[in-house]
């Protein structure tokens, strides 16, 4: 772990059953949510039709914390949520992440004031990141290949995050690896354009989980 690096705390709530009343499901995820997350940081629900799990999203909820008040309690603490937090019915994922590249293209025009985020996760068999793959991350995760689909659309990439794990490393079955793109959206067909790049990425690929969020208001 690098001190000098950029620490995010990255909770996923996923769904270990799917739903049939999806927006109501998703309404009552988020109460439960909501108190078990530290205070503050940015609060994702998922936006795309493609990633349905049996309708409703395989991890509807995502949350992200850089406060260094938060970040310092749990590196000192190392008390991570228990999978089960939620019961038996939702799977919580949370860990210590920290940044270790940022790529943000020139933006042309003025800036948009709304965008989503497009996050591609990535678990691991090895019991701790691997050096090889945090180098040459631009490639494996195809993130060069999703920028270019983005700029070929005409969309406008705002920023580029790659996070590895850090903490804790006791549970083999979370993400180790998130790859986050933000995308900037200027009328609502933008939306609809990057959900169909999304989903021509996640078929060409068949790695990682990948989808699209957008922050909740």
């Amino acid at each position: 772990m690098d001190e000098d690096r950029q620490k995010v705390l990255v909770t996923w709530v996923g769904r270990t059953m799917g739903v049939k009343q999806v927006q109501k499901a998703l309404t009552e995820l988020l109460i439960a949510t909501r108190t078990i997350l530290p205070s503050g940081g940015t609060l994702y629900t998922i936006c795309e039709n493609f990633d349905t799990f049996q309708k409703g999203g395989l991890y509807p909820v995502l949350h992200l914390n850089e406060e260094s008040g938060t970040i310092n309690k749990f590196l000192n603490s190392q008390s991570y949520l228990d999978p089960l937090a939620l019961g038996s019915d939702n799977m919580v994922d949370q860990g210590m992440f920290e940044e270790v590249a940022c790529v943000c293209p020139p933006v042309e025009g003025l800036a948009s004031t709304d965008s989503v985020l497009a996050i591609s996760a990535f678990k691991s068999i090895e019991p701790s990141p691997n050096a090889k793959l945090i180098k040459e991350w631009k490639q494996w995760t195809g993130a060069r290949a999703f920028l270019q689909d983005i700029v070929l659309a005409g969309l406008q990439c705002l920023k580029i995050r790659f996070l590895v794990k850090v903490a804790p490393f006791e549970d083999p079955g979370g993400f180790y690896y998130i790859l986050l793109t933000e995308v900037a959206i200027q009328e609502p067909s933008e939306e609809n354009i990057i959900v169909d790049i999304l989903q021509r990425f996640r078929v060409e690929r068949w790695s990682g989980y990948n989808t699209i969020y957008r922050v909740v208001q």
